[in-house]
């Protein structure tokens, strides 16, 4: 369970008072601090499908 290689990873919701922010990592929730955060490397899937919320 984790951030690995070739994991999906969707940006979820942040806690209240602008603590950690919860990540969907292949199925399970992951909650990181801002700088905990900061230290990922992401790459989009060009061929994933994804809808950008408002």
């Amino acid at each position: 369970m984790g951030f690995l290689p070739g994991n999906e990873v969707v940006p979820g919701r942040r806690a209240p008072g602008g603590g950690p922010r919860v990540f969907r990592v292949d199925g399970s929730e992951v909650a990181l601090r801002d700088d905990t955060a900061r230290h990922l490397y992401l790459r989009r899937d060009p061929e994933a499908d994804f809808v950008v919320l408002p």
